[in-house]
């Protein structure tokens, strides 16, 4: 099933293998991509094509040698069997499981690999990035973040490097929820090294590793820059979290301008210059946050639009979809319901509402976000006075 909207056209199975190859030739990004498909017809052809061909349609010399390279050294049809051996999915752009936030960016990516499962509650996720750097500050306020925001039902994402990117997806980890970490290489490769542990908890609990880079691909630094655009896109908000001027994690809060995306930054000292960047977002614009509480209060409007929509799609126990809305006020009835009777655990919720885990932790972070249930410490969950009265039976 496809969707026709977005800059490619449909890529048809019998051309994705050759669609992956082409896409994995160093200085070929979506925009060449997307020409080499309008003027080629099909990525068959383009892989097949003579370097006059190539140069015919504006390829620089150097992307030609690439191309040539790959030619020789890439054979297509063993691509699926590839991606089969590490239990990784392919999504284009355009299918209809392909992350919907990507495909609103600019440049979103014609292809990305996922090892892992996506969930509709995804829709409603917040990028907490940093340096690699950090000071114990650093870590401490990203795992803060990072569990808080977890709690509260929203998907963390990161880089999965070391310091506040790991400190967040390590937080999101411990509080039970989801974190996706988007990588600069391959899914086969995790970079680095050192975090293939925590990279093997998130899929363990649940989560993805995300990558537009073939399996195979080494992680060099010229990919991190085109990775941060995906950290960005995938989440509502982007959390800066220390970093000095020459940061990464100020590309992200970049990307996430021209995407129409929050930027909030966490201040640091005066005069440290791993705080330096992230003052200098505070100076042009981007919101000041000390808390999840300040995160929510930005985004609130968007991750409750994103997470009713999580609500109403299908969960992990139902068998087919329910009629639109009706999911979701049938789940948060029933969870006001148990709630009048008094404060419960939210395992015991899951354990006794007729939805699933993701579904539950999504539905309580929208009525809490509504005001009308209150999260106490332990993850416990109460009704608040002004939430509906309802009979119990």
């Amino acid at each position: 099933m496809y969707r026709q909207e977005g800059p490619f056209a449909p890529v048809e199975p019998a051309d994705r293998p050759f669609a992956m190859a082409v896409y994995s030739v160093p200085g070929i990004g979506w925009a060449r991509a997307r020409r080499v498909q309008q003027e080629f017809g099909c990525f068959r052809a383009a892989w097949r094509a003579s370097e006059w061909q190539l140069a015919s349609i504006g390829l620089p010399k150097a992307v030609i040698s690439s191309f040539r390279e790959a030619q020789g050294s890439c054979d297509p049809c063993g691509l699926p069997d590839l991606l089969a051996r590490h239990g990784i999915r392919a999504l284009f752009c355009g299918d209809a499981d392909y992350p919907a936030a990507l495909g609103q960016i600019p440049g979103p990516p014609l292809v990305i690999y996922i090892q892992g499962s996506l969930e509709p509650a995804d829709r409603a996720a917040c990028a907490i990035v940093g340096t690699r750097r950090a000071s114990p500050y650093g870590r401490w306020i990203a795992q803060k973040l990072g569990a808080g925001l977890a709690r509260a039902g929203l998907t963390v994402i990161s880089g999965l490097a070391v310091g506040v990117d790991s400190a967040a997806h390590q937080a999101a980890v411990d509080a039970d929820g989801r974190t996706l970490a988007l990588l600069g290489g391959g899914l086969d490769i995790v970079y680095p090294a050192q975090s293939g542990r925590l990279a093997a908890r998130i899929l363990d609990a649940g989560g993805a590793l995300l990558s537009e880079y073939l399996p195979g691909t080494p992680t060099v630094a010229g990919n991190f820059l085109a990775r941060n655009r995906l950290i960005s896109g995938l989440a509502i908000a982007t959390v800066v979290v220390e970093a000095g001027v020459r940061s990464g994690a100020l590309s992200t809060a970049r990307h996430a301008l021209e995407q129409g995306r929050e930027v909030c930054g966490v201040p640091g000292r005066v005069g440290d210059p791993g705080s330096a960047g992230v003052h200098r977002l505070l100076r042009d614009g981007a919101h000041l946050v000390e808390s999840t509480v300040d995160i929510l209060q930005i985004i609130g409007p968007r991750a409750a639009v994103a997470l009713r929509l999580a609500t109403t799609a299908p969960d992990d126990r139902a068998g087919e979809a329910e009629p639109s809305g009706r999911g979701e006020r049938s789940r948060s009835h029933q969870l006001l319901h148990m709630l009048a009777c008094g404060p419960l655990a939210e395992a015991a919720l899951v354990a006794r509402s007729a939805g699933g885990a993701a579904g539950v932790r999504a539905a309580l972070a929208l009525l809490e976000l509504d005001g009308l249930v209150q999260r106490l410490p332990g993850g416990v969950y109460v009704a608040l006075d002004s939430s509906p009265k309802v009979k119990q039976s």
